[in-house]
């Protein structure tokens, strides 16, 4: 546990102060009863309840790169179906062969709202990237590339194509390593993931004979457009 200039345990510095003042006033809003304004708070919409924190400065991080990522996604500079793929692909991607996804309870209803079909969904989690369509298959190798550390200039330049900007792409590159934090951050904490293979299929059986109402993705992109925060800079 890091010490305060006082030496003593568990305090905050005036950097953790000033993070928290921003967080429980020009950056904290209301959604129904929660305030989404911590990287904790993102991981309960994820993983479920939990009693853990993080340091207000890794929330205060956190939190201003959803909102430059998703005003951009609202804005549409990059396509927001591209947003769910990311979940899926960072969701399996970062976990162990056998140990439960992440990302998937929480964003398989809004992929299926905005279009994408469980088909394709359970031939992503099974591994028939042939049955996707192409545009799919680039986001999925850009999003790889990105968290991997391992983007070649060809695939950055298919992205900006099929985005139709470069800052569209950076602000979605953004996104990409907003969610790898979160799933990092997430596993660090000791917070599991939601879903095997059994329970995607289960999830998406529900959504589509509704039994789980599906997400509501213009209402998620009117959220953060409306977000008090500077949009990003252009590029």
């Amino acid at each position: 546990m890091s010490k305060s200039k006082s030496g003593k345990s568990g305090d905050t510095d005036s950097a953790d102060e000033y993070a928290t003042r921003l967080l429980e006033g020009p950056l904290s809003r209301k959604r129904k009863d929660d305030v989404v304004n911590t990287a904790a708070a993102g991981a309960r919409t994820q993983l479920g309840p939990t009693r853990v924190s993080i340091s207000p400065l890794c929330s205060l991080a956190m939190h201003l790169m959803a909102a430059a990522t998703l005003k951009g996604q609202a804005a549409g500079r990059f396509p927001r179906r591209a947003h769910w793929w990311a979940d899926f692909v960072i969701g399996t991607d970062l976990v162990h062969s056998g140990d439960p996804w992440y990302l998937f309870r929480a964003n398989v209803p809004f992929a299926l709202a905005d279009g994408v079909s469980a088909r394709e969904i359970e031939a992503f989690c099974e591994g028939r990237l042939e049955e996707l369509d192409d545009a799919t298959r680039q986001h999925i190798a850009f999003v790889r590339g990105v968290i991997h550390g391992d983007l070649p200039a060809e695939c950055w330049a298919r992205q900006v194509e099929l985005v139709g900007s470069e800052r569209g792409t950076v602000e979605y590159m953004v996104l990409c390593l907003l969610l790898n934090t979160h799933v990092r951050v997430a596993q660090a904490l000791g917070l599991a993931g939601d879903a095997k293979l059994a329970d995607v299929k289960a999830i998406l059986e529900s959504c589509v004979n509704g039994d789980i109402e599906l997400g509501d993705p213009d209402a998620y992109d009117a959220f953060f457009r409306e977000f008090p925060w500077p949009d990003t800079p252009r590029v």
